[in-house]
């Protein structure tokens, strides 16, 4: 499979691994955020484990690596199964980050359960396409369903406006990427709609952590 790929194919796979590479080391600064700060924040944790599971799908999927040969079977189902991870920690984020409404938050918890055990199949018994149309009409349903019901935040300061941009316009491609999946297009959106995402996501969460508590939160 990977060898009918040739150089200049393989080429346009390098700015896919500059933005994993990215977005790895956005995970590893989120992370570290909360340990200097010795706070536990959600919001630094889901970014970073968003950022690291995007950043790693981006290069396990990618033919470059693995242009002088095929991986292994194994590896082979792992590159497929991730893939079904990404989701869940954006879910946990905007569930901590109270974007999501009661109906929404209930919505989030089954897609991310279908999500892993869809994750645990594709490991068990390898790639299937029914698998992958389960969940671009899964992923492609959840992005209509918080597009539609998206209310943004009643605070004003300008790190609202910023999330909100930047979660409406990863969504939005998200659903153009998963209805074109599934109508048998693959367009390579959503990576770039995620490098705006974290930046928006980095943005509000640092300024949360950053400003001053109240008088009644220091009591």
């Amino acid at each position: 499979m990977l060898q009918s790929r040739g150089f200049p194919e393989l080429y346009l796979d390098v700015p896919y691994l500059f933005l994993g590479a990215s977005f790895v080391t956005c995970a590893f600064i989120a992370a570290a955020i909360p340990i200097i700060r010795r706070k536990y924040d959600p919001l630094f944790v889901w970014i970073a484990v968003f950022a690291l599971l995007d950043g790693g799908r981006l290069w396990l999927q990618s033919d470059i690596p693995w242009s002088a040969g095929a991986p292994s079977p194994i590896f082979e189902r792992i590159r497929w199964a991730i893939d079904f991870l990404a989701a869940i920690p954006i879910f946990l984020f905007l569930q901590a980050a109270e974007f999501l409404n009661r109906l929404l938050r209930i919505w989030a918890w089954i897609v991310g359960i279908l999500c892993l055990l869809l994750f645990i199949g594709t490991l068990a018994i390898g790639h299937l396409p029914v698998f992958r149309l389960i969940f671009d009409c899964a992923m492609a349903a959840s992005a209509a369903a918080f597009l539609i019901s998206f209310r943004a935040s009643t605070e004003s300061g300008r790190e609202s406006r910023t999330v909100g941009a930047a979660l409406l316009t990863y969504v939005t491609a998200c659903g153009i990427s998963y209805l074109a999946a599934i109508s048998g297009l693959h367009w390579r959106i959503e990576p770039w709609a995620c490098a705006l995402l974290l930046g928006g996501l980095g943005y509000a969460a640092t300024s949360h952590a950053l400003a001053p508590r109240s008088p009644a939160s220091r009591s």
